[in-house]
Formats: C-alpha cells, sequence, structure tokens
C-alpha cells in the first residue's frame, strides 16, 4: 500500500481527487450532524466535531487506500467501485464506534450521527466518481464532435442496433467512450414490447424487429448491428433475412461460446457467418486424418456438378488424390467444373465421366478401369416438389441406383463409400 501512495503522490490528479475527497468527508461528517439536530448546532457540539474529526479523516483516508479506492480510473467507474466505496464506508461507520464504545461508551456522543456519517460518505464519496466519469464522458463527445467535423468528413457511420439487451447497451457505450470509432447510433429495434418508446443512453428504442423495412423507410442506416449473442438459430435466421433483403450491411457481436468472462467489445464485431445460424458448435475437421485417408488415392465423386458433389471436389482438391474421377450426367456442369478444377486449381490428375449412375454398363466399365479406392456418392436428386411430382424417377435414381453403386464397390474393393445427403432419411415427411 504504501508503495503504491509513494507512486500516485507524483500525480497531481491524485492529490486533487485526494483533496477533494477530504473535503466531502469533512461535509459528510457536518451534513450527518445537522440532519440529526435539525440544522441547529451548538457551542459542545462544535468543539465534539473538532475533537473527532482529524481522527475520522485519517481513518477513512486509511480504509479508502486499504480498499484501493485511489488506484481506480475514475473514468470507468462502474458497479465494483461503488461496491468497494460501500464496504470501505461500513468498515469506517464500524471501526468508529467500535472506537468511541471502547473510549468512553458513547458519553457526549450521538450514535445516529456516526450511522449517518457512513451514509453521507458514500453519498459524497460515490456522487464524486460519477461526476468524473460523466466530465469525462463529454470532455470525450465533445472532442468526437469536433475531430468529426474538422478532420473526419466520413466519421459518423448511422448505426442501427438490433438488440436493446446486455449486448447491445455495452456495444452503445462503448461508441459513446470512445472517440475514434466511426458510428452514430440512430435507434434500437427490440422484440421485447415493454421496452418500446424508452430510450437507452438517450438513443430511442424504435420498434420490434419485423418492422426493420418500415423504420429504415423513415431513418436513414448506413449499417446494421445486430447484438443479439444468446439468439436461437431461428431468430438469428429471421433477422438475417430481414436484413440481408433490406440491402442495407450488416453485422454481429460474437454468440455467447465466444465471449469471455460476458464481456461484448466494438472490436469483435464481425460479419454475419454460417456459425451464427447453425444453432449449435460448428463440427471441427480433423484435416490430419482426413489427408491420411484421401491424399495419394484415386476417389471418385458421383453427381459431381452439382452443388454439394463440386464442393466435395474442391475440397478434395486439397488433399491431392492421386487421381479424382468426375461422374456427372449433366454436360454443362461437368463441363464447368472440369474447366475450374483445370485452370483456377491447376489440377490435372482427374477424369471426366458423363453418364448416369444407374447404368450398369458404364458403371461397372468406371470401376473396372480406374479402380476407385474412395466413392463419394452424391449424386441425388434433392429437388422436394420436382420428385413429388415425379416420384418413381427419385426412387429409381435415390434407392435403386445407389444399391447399385454400393455392389459396385464392394465387389471391386472400395476402401471407403461415403452417402452423402442422407439427412433427409432420418425424419423423412416425403417421397424424398
Amino acid at each position: 500500500m504504501w508503495d503504491d501512495i509513494r507512486r500516485q503522490a507524483k500525480n497531481i490528479k491524485f492529490w486533487l481527487v485526494l483533496l477533494t475527497d477530504i473535503f466531502l468527508l469533512v461535509a459528510a461528517h457536518l451534513v450527518a450532524y445537522l440532519a440529526r439536530f435539525d440544522g441547529r448546532l451548538a457551542p459542545d457540539l462544535w468543539h465534539t466535531i473538532r475533537t473527532v474529526l482529524p481522527w475520522l479523516l485519517a481513518g477513512k483516508v486509511i480504509v479508502f487506500f486499504w480498499f484501493d479506492l485511489y488506484r481506480g480510473m475514475w473514468r470507468y467507474t462502474g458497479v465494483v467501485d461503488f461496491l468497494n466505496i460501500l464496504k470501505a464506508s461500513v468498515v469506517v461507520t464500524l471501526a468508529t464506534v467500535c472506537a468511541i464504545v471502547y473510549l468512553n461508551r458513547f458519553e457526549g456522543f450521538s450514535r445516529s450521527v456516526f450511522l449517518l456519517d457512513g451514509v453521507f460518505t458514500f453519498l459524497f464519496i460515490s456522487g464524486h466518481r460519477v461526476l468524473i466519469r460523466l466530465s469525462y464522458q463529454k470532455i470525450s463527445a465533445g472532442l468526437a464532435r469536433k475531430k468529426n467535423v474538422a478532420h473526419q468528413p466520413g466519421r459518423g457511420k448511422k448505426l442501427l442496433i438490433i438488440g436493446a439487451g446486455d449486448a447491445g447497451e455495452k456495444v452503445a457505450r462503448e461508441i459513446f467512450d470512445n472517440i475514434a470509432l466511426p458510428y452514430q447510433i440512430v435507434g434500437f429495434l427490440d422484440d421485447d414490447r415493454t421496452k418500446q418508446g424508452k430510450r437507452i443512453h438517450g438513443i430511442p428504442i424504435l420498434s420490434i424487429t419485423a418492422h426493420l423495412p418500415e423504420v429504415l423507410a423513415k431513418v436513414a442506416v448506413d449499417e446494421i448491428l445486430i447484438a443479439m449473442p444468446s439468439a436461437t438459430r431461428d431468430q438469428m435466421g429471421r433477422i438475417v433475412e430481414l436484413c440481408r433483403t433490406s440491402g442495407v450491411p450488416y453485422k454481429t457481436v460474437p454468440g455467447l461460446g465466444e465471449i469471455i468472462n460476458d464481456k461484448v467489445s466494438i472490436k469483435a464485431i464481425r460479419d454475419v457467418s454460417y456459425k451464427d445460424l447453425l444453432g449449435r458448435p460448428a463440427v471441427r475437421l480433423e484435416l490430419e486424418r482426413i489427408g491420411e485417408i484421401l491424399h495419394g488415392k484415386t476417389v471418385l465423386v458421383s453427381g459431381a456438378g452439382g452443388s454439394i458433389g463440386s464442393e466435395l471436389c474442391r475440397q478434395i482438391l486439397k488433399f491431392s488424390p492421386r487421381l479424382l474421377v468426375l461422374w456427372d450426367a449433366s454436360e454443362e456442369k461437368l463441363y464447368q467444373l472440369e474447366m475450374e478444377i483445370l485452370h483456377e486449381h491447376g489440377f490435372t490428375r482427374y477424369v471426366a465421366i458423363l453418364g448416369h449412375v444407374q447404368d450398369q454398363e458404364i458403371l461397372s466399365g468406371v470401376f473396372a478401369h480406374y479402380r476407385p479406392e474412395i466413392v463419394f456418392h452424391a449424386a441425388a436428386y434433392k429437388h422436394v416438389p420436382m420428385i413429388e411430382t415425379n416420384p418413381w424417377e427419385g426412387v429409381y435414381n435415390n434407392i435403386f441406383a445407389t444399391r447399385r453403386l454400393i455392389r459396385a464397390s464392394v465387389e471391386h474393393g472400395v476402401e471407403r463409400f461415403i452417402l452423402v445427403s442422407t439427412d433427409k432419411a432420418v425424419r423423412p415427411t416425403n417421397v424424398m
């Protein structure tokens, strides 16, 4: 503690705060007497005050140092600081009462004065800290406005925050406190109807999220921030769709799993990713093990030209297979994939097979000639309305063709057969 006092003694701000606190502690004691005796102090009371006050001030300052009340940065005063002030005030009050009882059993002293003194000490010292923080915020806001006009004409991007909870409030507070952040908050949206019409740091809660298009028609917004780290997958999906259709750029704060110690920072704001819409932790791939399986192997991908099959091929390329067999029934899609693999990825160890998996002759020829070691089967119909109209074609392709491919894989000693798109088989709701 003494080392800390010697270090801070070189700081003029420390002395200003300490002298102000001493003045407020004297005022707290006097106000306690005035409150107890209805504003009239007899000469004997003044004598008691002069006798006790020096010892009381010394005790309070020592306890305040003990509770580290002069180590905090008061521009960031928060709940923890107020709790420390409260504990220090209680300790001082109890210590004073015990000392007076021990010395003269409260003869000539009013018990209630010292209880009131503790209350006023907490109020006055806390109020001093609050004023310091408000002063810093006002100065920062003035500097921000001045800097914005004079040096940063592009500053002041109009920001709409979706979520008027703790995360939204913390982001707003950080924007107000940091003059370097290029944002001007124009309002909040929140689905809690009890919050409608209220304000956070003076910023209005404009409406519910479903009314985003109407709000954007009335308020100029340059960017939307989704500040709802606890949102469910369905909630996040609905909000993202509203933001996407609005045409306004949008970002989000991290989910609860990414937030450390429940702290939300403006630095953590990022674009919305697929992870925000999953509603569960993303699956982490064991890339080393996948590489051991695919590297130097002949890999066949059926349905290679489709959305899933083509992406599978792109990922497989990263593991340097000996040969990649691209098989699809669509000439156009197969050609596009072939050109991408050749010209964009520079991969030449591939062969493109045009044909249907249902064709037993092609099937047998491909397996006999290329001897695939790994098979990814992605050649399945997936558009529900189309297959509901043509159910037998769906059965023939998705069931019988798959059966033939599995048989061929077994007959030719394929090491691994991966069937893609089995999710619909778990809880089927239609012919798919």
